[in-house]
Formats: C-alpha cells, structure tokens, sequence
C-alpha cells in the first residue's frame, strides 16, 4: 500500500500519541472523525500500522542495564537458527542480523550486571555460537519516539491529495486548514480558489473598468 501526504501525517501522529481520537486527528489533517477512522482502518488492513503500545521507561521497570551483543557464529548457521536461539531468551529487545565481521547483533536489557553476564553466558552457549563481543550503554543520547514516522516529499508539479470532508464552503475551508503549513506547494487549481485570488480578480476588474470610463469621458469631450 502506498501512503499519501494525509496517511503520512495521521500515522505521525498516532507515534506521537495512540490515544488521540479521531477528532484531534482530524482537526490537525482537516478531515472528519469518520474519515480520520476509515484510513486508520485501511492502515491497519494492509499492515502499514501494526498495533498500538504504550512507551515505558525500561528503567522504572527494572531494566537499568542495556547492552549490545556481537555473535559470531559457525559458517553454517542461518539466520532462522539464530532467531530461534535468541528469542528464547526473554531479556533480548530485539536482534538482527548485520555486515561486518559478526553475524548478528543483539540488544539485551537486564536488571544489572550480573544479570547482563547470565544472559550473555546462556546465549554464548548455543552450540552455533563461536564467541561474543559486548558494549554496554553508559547513556542513551537520543531516542526519537516518531523515528520511523513516513516521509513522503511531493515531487515538483504533483497534485496534493484532496482531504475527506464534506462539500460545500466548509469542504474549501477544511482544504486549506489542512495544507496551511506549506501554502507554497497548493496546486494552481487550488491556489485560484483561495479567497484573496478572488480579492484580486475584482480589485483587477475595477481598474479595468475605471480606465475604459476614462478614455470614454476623454472621447466625448474631444
């Protein structure tokens, strides 16, 4: 599936806060609740969003130590066998599989060092692993919550994508209160919707009609 301009920016706001409703969404993109709903819904049919979870400080929890673990395995090993390895360890956050010379890295949180140590020893005896190499965080210096929040640039000459409101005069206003953070990329169609083209249209009109009234009172005098 791919993401519009809209979708984009309701899927950064669900990082931001998961439990905004439909009408905060709505009124930062300019649609209804309905609307804001029909899209998320469409986001997670397709998978684009995953779930909904609440942000914890590990710490609090208990989790006051966190590392980092290099595997360095057997040429024969897959990364199916290390997922399984790992996963059966429950201090491990996540783990992948990376270049270089390890074959894998893997975040682990525990509760302190000695527990940090166990998991690495538990860990360092799977039979494919070969040997391990470890850093330990001292302190995290940025952890971006909307990290991962789409960006999607509009190519030169593209069309917005129009928002889900309702017709009529509330329908322009709500357009415009969708896009009025980069008023510079409205389409040209829209731009000539904006009240102040209309403004300038009659101001040109006038002018238009006060020099034909000139030249027409210079003609019947002369």
């Amino acid at each position: 599936m791919s993401l519009d301009d809209i979708d984009a920016r309701i899927v950064t706001a669900l990082i931001k806060d998961a439990r905004a409703s439909y009408a905060v969404i709505g009124n930062e993109v300019g649609l209804s609740a309905p609307a804001v709903k029909r899209r998320v819904d469409r986001l997670r049919a397709s998978g684009a969003i995953t779930g909904f979870s609440a942000r914890v400080d590990p710490a609090a929890l208990g989790w006051t130590t966190e590392a980092y673990v290099e595997l360095f395995c057997g040429g024969s090993t897959t990364p199916e066998e290390i997922r399984a390895a790992v996963r059966r360890h429950p201090e491990v956050a996540d783990a992948c599989t990376v270049t270089g010379e390890a074959d894998a890295l893997v975040h682990i949180r525990a509760a302190d060092i000695r527990h940090f140590e166990q998991v690495v020893e538990r860990i360092a005896a799977e039979p494919f692993v070969r040997r391990t190499r470890s850093v330990i965080v001292l302190s995290r210096l940025v952890e971006r919550i909307d990290s991962i929040a789409p960006h999607i640039p509009l190519s030169a000459g593209s069309v917005c994508p129009m928002p889900e409101t309702n017709t009529g005069a509330g329908a322009d206003t709500a357009r415009f209160q969708a896009f009025k953070d980069r008023s510079d990329e409205l389409p040209p169609a829209w731009q000539m919707n904006a009240p102040g083209s209309k403004i300038g249209l009659l101001a040109g009109i006038v002018v238009v009609v006060a020099v034909l009234a000139a030249i027409f009172g210079v003609l019947l005098v002369g």
